[in-house]
């Protein structure tokens, strides 16, 4: 695998495990068409790739001295990309909610920033948590759910003998 794939403005739009499918589905896509002759490499990227995963692509081509129009060659880099994609680590994290990309993207960049390195965050919606967040990344797992915030509250306050708990006035 070429350590060229992993540039950060071919991964600009991939931050979710969806993204990352979705992106690595089309690349295969790509990759098959390759061997068609009945369209050029640029038409074939424009039917498989964003327009922005496509201008990327070629920027990146062009800067590397990649021909994109020599197909065994530009079929290589592809398959490295699809390989460098699918060794990205990814982030576990559960939500009492449905993300808005915005979030996603404040997640993406404080693993960036704090981690250096990109990470694809793999997100799954359960509202039994209440609120707040699970984590799980490179084996280490951190749980600020509102479920266990207050589970350990309640707790807490019943090895205490809180007498609001006690009486029943905040369960």
């Amino acid at each position: 695998m070429s350590s060229h794939a992993l540039d950060p403005s071919l991964l600009a739009d991939i931050k979710t495990y969806e993204d990352s499918l979705a992106f690595v589905h089309s690349l295969t896509k790509l990759e098959t068409a390759l061997f068609s002759l009945k369209t050029s490499t640029v038409q074939k990227l424009d039917e498989h790739l964003t327009h922005t995963q496509k201008q990327a692509i070629i920027d990146y081509c062009q800067k590397r001295n990649i021909d994109i129009d020599n197909t065994e060659t530009f079929r290589e880099f592809i398959v490295s990309l699809r390989e460098s994609i699918e060794t990205i680590p990814r982030v576990s994290v559960t939500l009492a909610f449905t993300p808005r990309s915005n979030f996603v993207d404040e997640v993406s960049q404080w693993f960036l920033t704090n981690y250096k390195k990109k990470v694809i965050i793999d997100i799954d919606v359960s509202p039994w948590i209440g609120g707040g967040a699970l984590f799980l990344f490179n084996g280490s797992h951190c749980d600020h759910s509102l479920k266990t915030l207050l589970g350990e509250y309640t707790k807490r306050a019943l090895q205490e003998k809180d007498p609001l708990i006690l009486n029943n006035e905040y369960v």
